[in-house]
């Protein structure tokens, strides 16, 4: 009877203490799974950003390929010349129309080539410091024109448009641009400016023939008028006398060379009012009429 009281006495205890042990180890069992959790749900946390970021990277890194596919689509197959040069004018990269412009071979050809395009490019090497000087008063240039060699020796003429290349500190590093051959446009107005002054010259030379010619009338006709009054005067005294001495057989011829006269003398006013009219000399008298 005192084992079985005393064992009703223990089991209570011993089952408060292992019900404790048993709770403190679900404690700790949870403990340590909500830790796996939060550590999982960490990594995942640190997964998902470094895909993001690796997304990202991998776009970024696509978009600056595509920028520099596009950028090398537009410089092979612009058919202005592309260049970039060094502050002191040596070709770093030039494309294939303006290898083209130049008439060399290659793009090595025209770098190695030209080591100094003051001198080597320019047909006027002050056109270089001019436009150095534009380029650093305005740091870019628009339209700049002038003659340059070609590889073989020929002159051409070409627009550049350009902008200064610095980097952080302002400091200059490269010079890009574009090149255009006007060549056919200078040649054209050249042309037309030639036109334009032999225009211009047979202009003077017919004004000056025309006032020659109006001067020409103008003392022909006074030349001519003098002879002719004379005739006409003549025949006239002529046809007195004829009616006083009775040769009337005559006045008919009489009548003809004054008629003649008359009419020649008109041409001849005739002509000196055009040529009156051509010099501008001409008077006019206005006369009221019905």
């Amino acid at each position: 009877a005192e084992q079985f009281q005393l064992y009703d006495a223990i089991v209570p205890a011993v089952d408060e203490l292992l019900q404790n042990r048993i709770d403190n180890y679900n404690w700790r069992k949870y403990r340590a799974i909500t830790f796996t959790l939060l550590v999982l749900l960490m990594n995942a946390g640190i997964y998902l950003s470094l895909s993001r970021n690796s997304i990202r990277r991998r776009q970024a890194e696509q978009a600056v390929r595509q920028a520099e596919e596009q950028y090398r689509c537009i410089f092979e197959n612009s058919t202005e010349g592309i260049f970039q040069t060094t502050a002191d004018g040596q070709f770093i990269s030039v494309n294939p129309a303006l290898i083209k412009i130049y008439g060399y071979d290659s793009a090595e050809d025209l770098i190695t080539s030209l080591g100094n395009v003051k001198h080597q490019l320019y047909v006027d090497p002050t056109q270089r410091d001019r436009f150095v000087k534009l380029v650093a008063l305005f740091n870019r240039i628009e339209a700049f024109e002038s003659q340059v060699y070609r590889k073989d020796g020929t002159k051409i003429w070409i627009s550049e448009s350009a902008a200064a290349v610095r980097d952080p500190q302002g400091n200059l590093v490269s010079y890009v641009g574009t090149v255009q051959d006007i060549s056919d446009r200078i040649r054209i107005e050249e042309e037309r400016q030639r036109v334009a002054e032999e225009v211009c010259k047979a202009k003077d030379t017919a004004e000056q023939a025309s006032q020659a010619k109006s001067q020409f009338l103008a003392n022909m006709s006074h030349e001519l008028r003098t002879p002719l009054n004379a005739i006409i005067g003549y025949s006239e005294m002529l046809q007195e006398d004829a009616v006083d001495f009775g040769y009337n057989d005559i006045l008919p011829d009489l009548q003809k060379i004054r008629n003649a006269g008359k009419h020649l003398l008109e041409l001849i006013n005739d002509i000196l009012d055009i040529s009156k009219i051509e010099a501008g000399k001409m008077e006019l008298f206005l006369e009221p009429f019905e």
